[in-house]
């Protein structure tokens, strides 16, 4: 009656999903002035990803801001995101690029700059590395 008893137990253990859908990370910038959170949700039919800064609320990552010179796209793939922002102002248009992955805990930001009269011409790129760390949830 025990060996049942364990191997019924075994079997449900075996049986559950160990894999999480709620991911979460903190991740400072490079010159260590900022450290904001990620949380990822892959719980329902759609994925959605929260930010939120040392201070402030949770707040939807892909959401589109309220600047009219904004435009922001998000593709999800598996347990990364990344978000596409493109801004235009009088005579610039800045791009930028987050890519966020939850299986390597990093996210690489990418910067670059072009005047709105040569739109093959960049002026520069920038590309930052946060510092990531995976928090258990």
């Amino acid at each position: 009656m025990k060996n049942k008893i364990i191997l019924v137990i075994i079997f449900i253990l075996i049986n559950t999903n160990l894999y999480s859908d709620r991911f979460m990370m903190n991740c400072i910038s490079p010159d260590r002035k900022n450290a904001t959170f990620y949380k990822l949700d892959n719980t329902k039919k759609e994925n959605k990803l929260f930010v939120r800064s040392m201070k402030g609320r949770w707040s939807d990552f892909c959401e589109q801001d309220i600047d009219i010179n904004k435009k922001v796209k998000c593709f999800f793939k598996e347990l990364s995101v990344i978000r596409l922002e493109e801004e235009i102002q009088q005579d610039l248009i800045i791009k930028s690029k987050k890519s966020i992955s939850f299986s390597n805990y990093e996210l690489i930001e990418k910067k670059e700059e072009y005047k709105k009269n040569e739109n093959n011409a960049s002026d520069g790129s920038v590309e930052k590395v946060f510092e990531c760390r995976k928090i258990r949830l």
